[in-house]
């Protein structure tokens, strides 16, 4: 099913390349969210919840058949906080992971990695507690 309100890994990668470089140079924070639905049918769905979470700058690209990342440019660790909570409000049912750069990793598929690893961790059930 094609969304044509996210991007796809490609326009991801292309996008989380030119922020780490940017952010690197300016060294300046960012996060990357992944996010895990639990269907192929609710990606839909999550895109259009994730719209109304995120700001104009934010990146959302579809990145396997249950799976989002969320790139958000000039976000620190408080700012990720915050978005992530706005997230997991909007997708209680998903699990949401983030990673920062510069600090969790410096390059693209590790960033990518550490926010997957993250999302594998979380626990909609856990979070309810």
């Amino acid at each position: 099913m094609d969304d044509p309100a996210i991007g796809n890994r490609g326009l991801l990668a292309e996008r989380l390349e030119y922020e780490i470089l940017r952010h690197g140079r300016h060294e300046r924070a960012l996060a990357l969210f992944a996010i895990e639905v639990e269907s192929d049918a609710a990606v839909a769905t999550a895109s259009r919840s994730l719209r109304r979470a995120l700001r104009a700058q934010d990146t959302v690209a579809r990145v396997g058949d249950r799976a989002l990342c969320v790139l958000a440019p000039e976000t620190d660790r408080y700012a990720a906080t915050h978005l992530g909570r706005r997230l997991r409000d909007a997708l209680p049912a998903a699990r949401v992971g983030v990673a920062l750069f510069p600090h969790d990793a410096r390059a693209p598929r590790a960033l990518v990695a550490r926010a997957a690893a993250a999302a594998h961790d979380d626990a909609p059930a856990r979070r309810a507690a």
